[in-house]
């Protein structure tokens, strides 16, 4: 960084306490909180979130993958850890698509490239040095799109991230700098979804922020209004509006950026827990900088680790400066110790009672004017009244959690909606004791209880409470579920939309698989056929998916023309979503319903979608009829499917040949023949450790003669320094060696040997205690004929408890071939205990050990 442009704490506390030039009682600064503010609080980091979202997609995606799902969100970590490889395989597979996305629109993100990185530099120089920054800032939002391209789905997703979340003490202490006589800001910009500021304002302190989370209230934001002024720039979990995707988050709304730069205009900013990862956001920021000179101080704990977008802008632009800080929690402390003797103590007791009192007086008038109303009869009045009541009785679930007496608390919860009931029995559950929880619903669980509440609720919300119940105690509620009528069940799914029905028999179906089948086997579709006309293909398998197979074959019979319509004007992305959703309700009408596009048509299409999006395709068609696939693929334009190749990185070539490979070996075939090997040999000499090694193992599938005479282009330095510069696990360095190996043993043994096999070592056992039991003897064998002083560096560093855990593992027998190796560099390392106890296992199971050794002798006999 330039000399200049780092601050200390102090310096940024003294700035921080000037008022506006023009208007004294306003605050000089804003601020700009980042989700690395809420992370004390107890909500994910975008990192974390990225990872729940890829398993999430892979239990989507894998072969009965919902039986390892712990309720919609939540999964059994064990799973992961024995299906570690196959999990990395397949997301970075997916995450190809990403990859080709970005090069196929090249122009688009270059343009997002901050001009100070672009100066005396090629427009494709700029591209290749920043194209994996780009893809690491687009990581996020294309995870909330594999996860589910429904907002609905998107916004209940991040409702449950931030569900148990408390503002902590740094939020309490910001409190008192917003709303105490300080005043050190009063405009809060934030990224987060959350309401943690909010909250806290509202809970200790009489000042009543307004919070603006939508465009369209956004125009009336006033920077210079006295009031606290809460600005949330992605929006609030509770709309569906709020921005997660790739192309949600491209672009702020356009009242969002009109009031950001108002404010911009005059006042400066402080940044704290935000990486500048966003697209919008930072091209935001950059075009106001240089409309108006305000004064920045970004705040993070290593300034190496900032985004390279903010780091761009620090550089680029004048009066911005970095603030090493430890922490969010550090640096409001240490801006609270710096005016603490100004601040008068909020009495939160007294603020309490206050809001108290107000919130009961504004609910019994508002019950009054109601049920004086002459335009209302009695029935409506009673329900007002009554409703009105519980609201009063429901003053928090603090209160709540006040009431000693358990037939108190019963009668409380009688008063409630089901929803009501099942927020404040989790909120119990999660909050203060799990036992507690489980006894209260088992009390109230009496006399058709649950039945009556389900009664007169609708769907989604019978969903929703039934969900959170299952969190509580799963199999109550499902025998609860189960207990409801179907009639009752079906009455509630006609009276919801199709996007409530069917995102509710998901919900209910993790709950009681069966239950959901009997349910959905006895609704019957219903449509009217000028409205069906209007649905995309999507919408017509949502609808089709809520009612029973039989009733969503007729639909799909009924209204074959306006969906061989349809189908013959979408994308190939679209007809194989659709085909593939019909696929697992009728195989043959799926087929049918293919055999009917035209042939010509279908070709045209393939040859514009994406090369990745191609093998999708061909699997699936392949499927439903190989021999119109066939004609098709014979058809296609070869040269023009290829050249989609160029811009393409080693592994998104790999990924996509290995998908049309799994169906159509000819396809395959013809555009890995028409790929030079020159072209190859630098898309391999450009691609990291792990990749070679997947791609040699898939195109070797294709054809074997071309990718042995490609690998031996490559020349032998040239896999020594990819091994020696690149990072890897146990797992990942085996995987990938392995599979070189098989392609020429002798070769890539040797070249391991010549290698640093030291530093090998030292880059597996760093991440060691990573690796589960049966990862680490699968491939043990594997790295011990390789080479042995990797595998007797490995055992003789390995900690105590990871070798004894190893040893106890209560499956070691089943892998008794293996032991042999793992016992002779035990023997080696004079780790004699460790040794006996591996003989011991080898002898007792020597008939299945034997019988190994001859199956594999015979295997290789002439």
């Amino acid at each position: 960084m330039k000399q200049g442009k780092v601050k200390t704490i102090e310096f940024l506390i003294n700035r921080v306490q000037t008022r506006h030039p023009e208007f004294d009682s306003i605050p000089k600064f804003s601020l700009l909180l980042g989700a690395g503010c809420s992370k004390s609080s107890g909500i994910p980091t975008g990192w974390e979130i990225i990872n729940t979202l890829k398993k999430l997609w892979f239990l989507d995606n894998f072969p009965k993958g919902n039986i390892h799902k712990i309720g919609n969100y939540e999964y059994n970590e064990d799973f992961f850890k024995e299906n570690a490889d196959i999990f990395e395989q397949k997301t970075i597979e997916q995450e190809l698509q990403l990859k080709e996305y970005i090069l196929e629109n090249k122009d688009k993100f270059l343009k997002t490239i901050p001009q100070i990185l672009r100066v005396g530099k090629t427009d494709d120089q700029v591209f290749q040095e920043n194209i994996d920054n780009i893809f690491n800032d687009h990581l996020y939002g294309f995870w909330f799109n594999q996860f589910s391209e429904s907002p609905r789905d998107r916004q209940k997703f991040i409702e449950y991230l931030i569900d148990k979340s408390e503002p902590k003490g740094a939020y309490l202490l910001l409190t008192h700098l917003i709303a105490s006589e300080v005043n050190l800001f009063s405009n809060i910009f934030t990224t987060n979804f959350d309401d943690l500021i909010n909250d806290s304002l509202v809970r200790y302190s009489n000042k009543k922020p307004r919070v603006y989370a939508h465009n369209e209230i956004a125009k009336y934001i006033n920077a210079y209004s006295t009031r606290p002024n809460i600005i949330k720039l992605h929006g609030d979990f509770l709309f569906e509006n709020i921005k997660n995707t790739t192309d949600e988050t491209s672009s702020l709304w356009e009242n969002m950026e009109v009031k950001l730069g108002e404010a911009l205009n005059t006042l400066d900013i402080v940044i704290v827990g935000y990486s500048g990862g966003d697209v919008s956001i930072m091209q935001a920021l950059t075009a106001l900088k240089r409309k108006h000179n305000f004064c920045v101080f970004w705040c993070s704990r290593n300034y190496e680790k900032l985004n390279w977008r903010a780091k761009a802008f620090l550089e680029e632009f004048d009066n911005s400066y970095f603030v090493e800080i430890d922490s969010f929690e550090y640096l409001t402390y240490k801006m609270y110790e710096s005016v603490k003797d100004s601040i008068k103590p909020i009495d939160i007791v007294e603020t309490s009672k206050t809001k108290q009192q107000e919130f009961e007086k504004y609910i019994e008038q508002y019950s009054e004017e109601l049920i004086t109303s002459t335009e209302l009869n009695e029935a409506e009045k009673e329900s007002i009244k009554e409703s009105l009541e519980i609201i009063l009785e429901r003053n928090s679930f603090f209160q709540f959690n006040e009431i000693k007496d358990y037939e108190e608390k019963k009668e409380f919860l009688g008063k409630l909606r089901i929803d009501g009931i099942s927020r404040v029995l989790k909120n119990i559950y999660s909050n203060i004791s799990w036992e507690e929880a489980k006894f209260l619903y088992g009390e109230i669980d009496k006399d058709n209880f649950f039945i009556t509440k389900i009664e007169k609720a609708p769907i989604q919300h019978i969903s929703n409470a039934l969900t959170n119940l299952n969190t509580v105690d799963s199999i109550r509620t499902k025998a609860i579920l189960e207990s409801i009528p179907d009639e009752l069940l079906l009455a509630k799914l006609e009276k919801s939309s199709d996007g409530d029905a069917y995102s509710a028999l998901g919900e209910l179906a993790s709950i009681s698989p069966e239950k959901i089948d009997s349910i959905k086997r006895s609704r019957k579709v219903e449509y009217k056929s000028e409205d069906f006309e209007k649905l995309d293909l999507r919408a017509i398998i949502i609808k089709i998916k809520t009612g029973s197979k039989e009733s969503a074959i007729s639909t799909v019979r009924n209204e074959e023309t306006i969906i061989i319509d349809k189908l013959s004007k979408e994308s190939i992305k679209e007809i194989a979503i659709f085909l593939s959703n019909l696929s697992e309700l009728s195989d043959k009408l799926s087929k049918q319903l293919f055999l009917k596009l035209n042939d010509d048509s279908l070709k045209l299409r393939i040859e514009k979608e994406n090369f990745n999006q191609i093998g999708i395709a061909i699997n699936l068609f392949t499927k439903l009829d190989k021999n119109k696939t066939f004609k098709i693929c014979e058809e296609l334009d070869f040269n023009q499917i290829a050249k989609k190749t160029e811009k393409l990185n080693l592994a998104a070539i790999q990924n996509g040949l290995r998908e049309i490979n799994g169906s159509n070996n000819f396809l395959a075939f013809q555009l890995f023949n028409r790929l030079t090997n020159d072209f190859l040999k630098l898309k391999f000499e450009q691609a990291d450790f792990q990749s070679v090694g997947e791609a040699a193992s898939n195109l070797i599938k294709i054809n074997r003669q071309k990718t042995i005479e490609l690998i031996r282009l490559i020349p032998d330095e040239f896999f020594k320094t990819l091994i020696s510069d690149s990072d890897y696990t146990y797992q990942q360095f085996a995987t990938t060696i392995e599979k070189l190996t098989q392609i020429d043993f002798g070769r890539f043994a040797n070249i391991t040997r010549d290698s640093d096999t030291e530093k090998i070592a030292s880059k597996i056992l760093a991440s060691i205690n990573k690796t589960g039991q049966q990862i680490f003897i699968h491939h043990f064998p594997t790295l011990a004929n390789i080479d042995w002083k990797i595998t007797n560096k490995i055992i003789s560093e390995l900690s105590t408890e990871y070798l004894y855990n190893l040893l106890r593992w209560e499956k070691l027998d089943l892998y008794t071939v293996n032991l042999p190796s793992l016992k002779l560099a035990l023997d080696h390392c004079k780790k004699t205990e460790e040794s006996k106890f591996i003989e011991g296992i080898i002898n007792k199971n020597k008939y299945r050990f034997d019988k190994y050794r001859k199956q594999n002798y015979k295997k290789h006999l002439p």
